[in-house]
């Protein structure tokens, strides 16, 4: 599935297993629709492609009758006029069968995360992350959750764009991440490099295998030149 954006109407390319081309289907937006997709992959959930608007609002494209729509709710949770809109990156996964949100600003600023509540189809503040972690790559629009031992590595949102500092002088590359409880950036971002290769890999090999092997869990960094497409 690629996703493009034109004036006053989405296009939407989908590839299905067997297919020659990319089938392109063009959707009108109403005069009164608002709906600008982040720079994030859709999180497919429950059968359907959800994607996450700039302002918290929710799209979703069902492949099953081919339909691309804006959900009424939740709604949305920034204004128009809120400089979080253009200043931060939203990205949209899925974790314990739930749909999670999350907002890391391009400065200093809290990470914001929230949950779908999807009884009331309304967005619920995460203030915690108590049995995961979060990993959020910019560059290939990627968000990933996954679960983690208690008072491991849990309530940390990892930055792999800023993932370089000097501060010791020995040029020693370390991981920048958001604490969601203690509300800090760990390092400080000021002094911070932007490495350019950055994208997460999960190992296919088991958890208890990963960490016989290195200790820990892990994750491998690359890179590669994106389309402005999903």
């Amino acid at each position: 599935m690629f996703y493009k954006h034109r004036h006053g109407s989405q296009v939407v390319l989908v590839w299905r297993a067997g297919d020659d081309d990319w089938t392109h289907l063009h959707f009108e937006l109403g005069p009164d629709t608002k709906f600008k997709l982040t720079c994030s992959n859709p999180a497919f959930f429950d059968g359907r492609f959800y994607c996450l608007g700039s302002r918290g609002n929710l799209a979703v494209f069902d492949p099953s009758d081919s339909e691309w729509r804006v959900l009424d709710g939740p709604e949305c949770i920034y204004d128009d006029d809120d400089l979080r809109t253009s200043d931060s990156r939203g990205h949209l996964a899925e974790f314990g069968g739930e749909l999670v949100a999350v907002f890391v600003p391009q400065l200093d600023a809290p990470v914001e995360m929230f949950r779908l509540d999807r009884s009331e189809m309304a967005w619920a503040k995460m203030e915690r992350l108590d049995d995961a972690t979060m990993f959020v790559d910019k560059d290939n629009w990627g968000a990933v959750i996954v679960p983690q031992p208690e008072d491991s590595l849990c309530n940390r949102v990892y930055l792999p764009k800023f993932g370089w500092s000097d501060e010791d002088g020995d040029g020693g590359k370390v991981s920048a991440y958001y604490h969601l409880v203690n509300r800090q950036y760990y390092p400080k971002l000021y002094g911070l490099m932007e490495p350019m290769n950055s994208i997460w890999i999960e190992p296919k090999a088991s958890r208890a295998i990963a960490r016989s092997v290195c200790g820990y869990d892990f994750f491998f960094l690359l890179h590669e030149e994106t389309n402005n497409c999903i």
